[in-house]
Formats: C-alpha cells, sequence, structure tokens
C-alpha cells in the first residue's frame, strides 16, 4: 500500500501548489472585475444593477473558463513530463501503470471539485458583496435565490433543486477528471493525448445553459460517463502487462 500512496502524493506534490494558486488568481481576478462591474454602474445608494447584470458585465464565467482549461492542462501535464525527476521517481515506484492511472483520476477528479467548490464559494461571496454595496430598497432576501435561477453560469454552478443538472455536473467532473488522467498514459506511448482538452472546450461551451434544459443535461451526463467508460477501458487493455517502472 506504501508505493500507492508514495504515487498519490508525487502527484499531489507536483500541481497543488499551482492548483491552489490557480483558485487564488480565479478569486483576486473575479472579485476585482465584480467590483469594476458594481462601479461602472453606480451600485449603491444612487444607483442600481441586478446581481445577475452584474455577474454578466463582469464576465465571471470567462474567467472561469480559463481557469478550467488551465486545470486541464495542469492535470493533464501531471505525472508526465518527459525526463524529469518527477516522471523517473513515479516510474521507480513499481506500480502498475493500472493503478498510476486510478490514483492519478482521483486526484484529478479532486482538483476539477476544489475548483468548483472555490468557483461557488467566490460566487456566494460576491453575492454577499452586492447585497451589502446595493442600496436595500432594490433587494429583498430572495434577490440571491432568484439569481441563482435567472442567471445561466449561476444556476449550472448550484443548480439547487434540478436534480438533472446535478447529475450532469457530477458526470462531468468525473468524465474531465478521468480522461485528463489518461493523457500521460497515451503520451508514455508516443500518442498526442490531447483528447482530454478537447473535451473540456465542448464541456466549457455546454455549461452555461439555463433552467430547464433536460435534454442538455442528459447529453452532458451520457457524455461525461461515457468518455470516462472509454479511457478506462482503454487504459485496462493497452496497459495490462506493462508496469511503471525503472532499474538503475
Amino acid at each position: 500500500m506504501k508505493p500507492h500512496l508514495s504515487v498519490l502524493m508525487l502527484l499531489a506534490r507536483s500541481t497543488i501548489y499551482k492548483v491552489l494558486g490557480l483558485l487564488l488568481a480565479l478569486a483576486l481576478v473575479e472579485g476585482a472585475l465584480f467590483h469594476l462591474a458594481l462601479v461602472s454602474n453606480g451600485s449603491g445608494d444612487s444607483g442600481f444593477v441586478s446581481l445577475e447584470r452584474a455577474f454578466a458585465q463582469s464576465r465571471i464565467p470567462i474567467v472561469f473558463g480559463v481557469c478550467f482549461l488551465v486545470m486541464t492542462i495542469l492535470t493533464e501535464r501531471t505525472g508526465h513530463a518527459p525526463g524529469s525527476k518527477q516522471e523517473y521517481t513515479l516510474w521507480r515506484l513499481s506500480v502498475s501503470e493500472r493503478s498510476v492511472f486510478a490514483w492519478q483520476a482521483l486526484y484529478n477528479t479532486s482538483c476539477y471539485i476544489m475548483l468548483w467548490a472555490a468557483q461557488l464559494f467566490v460566487a456566494l461571496a460576491l453575492c454577499r458583496l452586492y447585497l451589502l454595496r446595493t442600496n436595500p430598497a432594490f433587494t429583498s432576501h430572495q434577490t440571491v435565490l432568484l439569481a441563482f435561477y435567472r442567471n445561466n453560469f449561476l444556476h449550472s454552478l448550484l443548480p439547487l433543486d434540478e436534480v438533472s443538472r446535478w447529475v450532469s455536473n457530477v458526470a462531468v467532473i468525473i468524465g474531465v477528471g478521468v480522461t485528463s488522467a489518461s493523457v500521460p498514459f497515451e503520451r508514455r506511448r508516443g500518442k498526442a493525448g490531447v483528447t482530454a482538452f478537447v473535451r473540456a472546450v465542448l464541456v466549457l461551451k455546454l455549461f452555461n445553459s439555463g433552467l430547464g434544459n433536460l435534454d442538455v443535461d442528459i447529453f452532458l451526463s451520457l457524455f461525461g460517463l461515457a468518455v470516462a467508460g472509454v479511457a478506462v477501458y482503454r487504459v485496462w487493455t493497452q496497459g495490462k502487462e506493462v508496469h511503471v517502472k525503472y532499474e538503475n
């Protein structure tokens, strides 16, 4: 069990600080853009801008999209830097490639969960900032709740009582986490391994859908589970006899 935990620790050490830095950058950039959106619209006693419009004008979905793609690049590169000490150490642990893939899929999926959680926390913090900065005459106890129904990005981020969107979000996170873990496996065999990045672009394009789009939710659910299944199948068949091991 110790070699397996060593694999997980190695994967985490290689990117965890970059991931945390990315989350911090997301919070700072979105906070600054949201503040500028409120200022430019004169929000406060002298002006009003709706919460949904403030999020739209601050381009927060674009910031999240960029961070999502950067996260995909980071997770794809984890465990594969040709000739690096990290790759050499990974291969010396005498752990099968199946196991390396499984641990990396778990770690990568956790990174995407962290990104989603950070974005949700920032969104809620910005909602709180909006309520503090806006004239109480223009807000109510349902202002934030209504924004999470009316704004496509906020609703996709926190679907509330729309079960189909929760299912699709979980399926997408699993799908991207698993496929990004398969990229180093493919690259060790001389293949391009860019499929996870392409899938991430597709997911971002479909992510910003509004309330009641059951067909999109079903597609995303099937898409996420399908690409994860294909990645697992390819690793389990192609990595059957290969073990990650280097000899001195």
